[in-house]
């Protein structure tokens, strides 16, 4: 299951890369878009309902600000929740693939400061 954020114009780039990189091998992805919070419950019914067994996780304001929620749902679920930030893993995801998006805002602070 890919989770992402309908309005995001960076999400919605990250689902045409990871629908790119699963084509290649030969892999299926099934996209569920959300338009806000209160959408991540129905979100995680649709993926049990189609044997969902991973979350991917785009980067999302909407979605990185409910990562504790998104993961706490898949700990629930007993699914794996995977993301492009490390705050996920702190928040109980598995795995995380990119830089921390904390670190990154501090350096950007002391760039500016």
């Amino acid at each position: 299951m890919l989770l992402f954020e309908l309005a995001n114009v960076g999400s919605l780039s990250h689902v045409k890369d990871i629908e790119d990189g699963a084509a290649r091998l030969g892999m299926r992805v099934t996209q569920i878009g959300l338009r806000q919070a209160a959408d991540i419950e129905a979100a995680f019914k649709r993926g049990s309902a189609l044997g969902a067994k991973v979350y991917m996780v785009t980067q999302s304001g909407v979605l990185n600000n409910q990562r504790q929620a998104i993961t706490n749902r898949g700990l629930r679920s007993k699914v794996l929740v995977i993301a492009g930030i490390t705050e996920y893993v702190e928040a109980g995801g598995l795995i995380s693939y990119g830089p921390s998006a904390e670190d990154n805002l501090s350096r950007a602070v002391g760039i500016v400061d």
